[in-house]
């Protein structure tokens, strides 16, 4: 069974909140945020100062972390809290609880997973960790529907939230700590769940199994926990780049020989992501779409390795595109790259928990999964 429990945890103060929180790194762009202060000074200075020699990366980052300390940016609180979560797009409202899973119910396989993970990435992730023991970016962690968790949610919500503000992309973000009552409930009711699923974070589950073992122990992992009811699964679009016109017309040509003769052709970008349960490939011209042969397998299981096949002997690049960028913005990268746009449909949330039951992995990015939490909204101490 699952092992829920409060975390050592450490919230910017509320003069801060909106400017020290960053949207997560696959939502951005890589672009500096407006505010110097944002976390994301801390988790990538790479990109801020492309000058830092990698050896000074690990002084870079503790020095910043004690100068936002000495400088009041943060309230620790009493002791090990949770809270609960809520956010709100103008499409989407998602809730859950921020709170700690034992390390020990990844490695046993109470908390499952279903993509492949990149090492070098989790690798990244873990010496991050160990440089300022600190994680500001919770994993989600989904579940199925447990009716006294939601009742339990609907009862936090009545009173008003620790904190609330609004973001630089209109959305809403609230908290609710709990009582020492409810987060014994809470503990209580998931003692009965038999699985958590990642649904984001499969490195960074990987990097705390890694970080725990470093010190020879274990300890808890800061996760939002949501129920599969306040999820919402998009996916990863396929960008290769860049692309001779030879290479476009191979590409296709590629794709026919695999998948067969193309089933439909759409005009426009914006015509084809209306129709956003089929595969497309998008060369800056139209979109022609592929059957699939195998209905059992997920698509990006089968178009995956047909791309690496594809990408061999070559300098073609492969990068992952967040679904639900507007077609403008797609556009304007495959034109800006000289690429091809592979579009993949979302895969069914029963698909994932389907997968991670059976043991099997998808690869990864395989899935594109929200609510995507503010880096630096709730830090977990780590040390």
């Amino acid at each position: 069974m699952v092992r829920v429990v409060p975390l050592q945890l450490r919230l910017p103060v509320p003069r801060r909140l909106a400017r020290f929180t960053s949207v997560s790194y696959e939502q951005g762009t890589g672009q500096q945020p407006i505010h110097p202060e944002a976390y994301h000074h801390l988790l990538f200075p790479h990109l801020y100062m492309p000058e830092l020699p990698p050896e000074q990366t690990a002084g870079y980052r503790q020095t910043l972390l004690r100068q936002w300390e000495t400088a009041g940016f943060f309230e620790d609180g009493p002791g090990p809290r949770m809270f609960l979560y809520r956010q709100v797009h103008a499409d989407f409202t998602s809730e859950g609880w921020i709170a700690g899973v034992d390390v020990e119910d990844y490695r046993r396989g109470c908390v499952k997973k279903h993509e492949n993970i990149l090492p070098e990435r989790a690798r990244q992730i873990a010496e991050y960790f160990g440089q300022v023991h600190l994680n500001g970016s919770p994993i989600l962690l989904m579940h199925r529907r447990v009716e006294e968790a939601a009742a339990l949610r609907e009862a936090v919500t009545q009173r008003s939230p620790t904190f609330s503000f609004t973001d630089e992309q209109d959305t809403t973000h609230a908290g609710w700590m709990l009582t020492a009552e409810e987060a014994q409930h809470l503990a209580m009711l998931f003692s009965a769940v038999s699985a958590l699923y990642i649904g984001d974070g499969h490195h960074r589950c990987r990097a705390y199994d890694v970080y725990y073992r470093r010190g020879g122990g274990s300890g808890p992992m800061m996760a939002f926990i949501a129920a599969e009811d306040q999820v919402r699964v998009s996916s990863f679009h396929r960008l290769l780049s860049p692309m001779r016109s030879i290479e476009k017309s191979a590409a296709e040509a590629f794709f026919s020989l695999e998948f067969g003769e193309p089933v439909a052709e759409y005009a426009t970008l914006e015509e084809a992501l209306v129709h956003s349960g089929e595969v497309g490939l998008y060369t800056g011209r139209s979109v022609t779409v592929y059957a699939l042969p195998d209905r059992q397998t997920p698509e990006v299981a089968q178009v995956d390795p047909v791309l690496d096949e594809l990408r061999k002997g070559t300098r073609i690049g492969l990068d992952y595109v967040n679904s639900r960028l507007p077609a403008e913005q797609l556009r304007q990268l495959v034109d800006d790259r000289s690429g091809v746009l592979v579009l993949l449909p979302p895969l069914p949330l029963r698909t994932i928990f389907r997968y991670a039951d059976q043991g099997a992995t998808l690869p990864p990015k395989a899935t594109w999964l929200e609510p995507k939490m503010r880096s630096g909204l709730f830090l977990h101490r780590m040390g």
